[in-house]
């Protein structure tokens, strides 16, 4: 005589935590670097080195642990825990834990075969030729000093009817030397008598006020731009004043403002 019966059936899996693999650059460094990094380390950009290939972040790779460890890279300033913000640059505690393991377990290429596709950049203009380009009168030129510069740049609009802005673009003539810039209007118009006093264009000064009412005017900013900004699209007789910071730099250098 047969006893059928039912055994109860046992699974095992077995779960290597991501820590102790084997980290590769093609399937585990590559897509952080070319998604976080790679629009500004990349042949032409503000960056100091590109990133854009194994033997590039290789090259730099205990200096990326170093700096994404401090929150220095990727450059993003609002603090967690308070919002979500379209087209976050931070990276997450796992996502640095990762760059630094891969750089510990000796930064082991891999298979290339696992590589992400190649990110596509837009040179020029990225939305397009726009529909209105203002310039800088004068290219400024920035002499070889230790210290950061704060110099604001008038560039009147010239427009004769109202219109709606729907997207804003800054391109600076030279991004190695541009470290930011804010974009305000000018609506008194006072701030263009200061334009040259120098002999350079523009003025020197960081915390510009208004003449009128002796403080800075929050309604006239207009734009925050750093090296990386991408073109973005908002909804929908003044002249816009770039207040630009440029780095120090032990090198001469010249740069100049185009906005549209």
């Amino acid at each position: 005589m047969s006893i059928r019966g039912r055994l109860p059936l046992t699974l095992a899996f077995s779960c290597i935590p991501l820590a102790a693999q084997t980290l590769t650059f093609s399937k585990h460094i590559a897509p952080l670097i070319l998604s976080h990094c790679a629009a500004c380390h990349r042949p032409g950009e503000a960056a100091p080195f590109s990133l854009l290939t194994y033997s590039d972040v290789r090259k730099h790779g205990t200096q990326i642990v170093q700096v994404t460890g401090q929150r220095y890279m990727p450059p993003w300033m609002p603090e967690p825990g308070h919002g979500d913000f379209a087209g976050s640059l931070r990276l997450s505690d796992q996502q640095i834990g990762i760059l630094a393991n891969w750089v510990r377990q000796g930064m082991p290429e891999g298979d290339p075969a696992d590589l992400p596709p190649a990110p596509r950049f837009t040179e020029g203009w990225q939305l397009g030729t726009p529909d209105l380009i203002v310039h800088m009168s004068q290219v400024y030129h920035l002499t070889a000093i230790p210290r950061d510069v704060f110099r604001n740049f008038v560039m009147p609009v010239n427009l004769k009817e109202t219109k709606y802005v729907r997207a804003f673009e800054l391109r600076p003539g030279n991004k190695k030397v541009v470290h930011h810039a804010n974009v305000i209007i000018d609506r008194s118009r006072l701030l263009r008598r200061h334009d040259g006093e120098d002999g350079q264009p523009g003025f020197s000064g960081m915390d510009v006020i208004t003449e009128v009412t002796g403080e800075f005017d929050p309604d006239s900013h207009f734009l925050f731009w750093k090296p990386g900004s991408p073109a973005q699209q908002e909804p929908g007789g003044h002249a816009l004043e770039a207040r630009s910071r440029f780095g120090p730099d032990r090198k001469s250098a010249s740069s100049a403002l185009g906005q549209a």
